[in-house]
């Protein structure tokens, strides 16, 4: 018994990690048990550690929507390049920074359209408008967005000719208002 118990603590320190397991469901399982450790833990290093080990973009976003942490969010998000899960991270991120941090890294043109059309938070709507370089798809965000401000910067855009802002990602989030005190 000690024999067998001995040989299966060295196996396993040999193996790769379960995250990295050629089993999905061996995999997923320890996805799920990392998101875990993102979103519950308090210690920035084992959370962003947990963050590094994900490599599903469902599991990346929950994340990013949601881990307490400001600095474990932002991992999340960059270890992110999906764009469905990046604008689901814009839509349902808790804080405005994620949102906008999300939306830098979105390139896909009918994607930022359905966010400016769609988003009911101003400051990312228009975020998102200015991203947009087609013509066409600002008249359509003028006419219907549902964020006011949206459709007011694309008519701005439109009647001055002003050019699709870079999608250069600042190097770090902007503190907001709502982030945790306790971090």
């Amino acid at each position: 018994m000690v024999e067998t118990t001995l040989k299966t603590l060295i196996e396993r320190f040999r193996s790769k990690p379960e995250w990295q397991s050629p089993d999905p469901a061996v995999r997923d399982e320890a996805e799920q048990r990392l998101v875990h450790v993102a979103l519950h833990e308090h210690d920035e290093a084992a959370a962003r550690a947990a963050v590094a080990g994900l490599r599903e973009p469902r599991h990346l976003a929950a994340a990013a929507k949601a881990a307490p942490l400001a600095a474990v969010r932002e991992a999340a998000v960059r270890g992110l390049s999906d764009p469905k899960a990046l604008a689901s991270v814009v839509r349902e991120a808790q804080d405005n920074p994620t949102r906008l941090l999300a939306l830098t890294r979105i390139e896909d043109g009918a994607t930022l359209l359905a966010l400016a059309l769609k988003l009911e938070h101003k400051a990312v709507a228009v975020a998102a408008v200015d991203r947009i370089a087609d013509p066409e798809a600002l008249r359509s965000v003028a006419a219907k967005a549902k964020a006011q401000a949206a459709a007011r910067r694309a008519r701005a855009r439109l009647e001055t000719g002003e050019p699709a802002a870079p999608a250069a990602a600042p190097s770090a989030p902007a503190p907001s208002h709502v982030d945790d005190e306790a971090e």
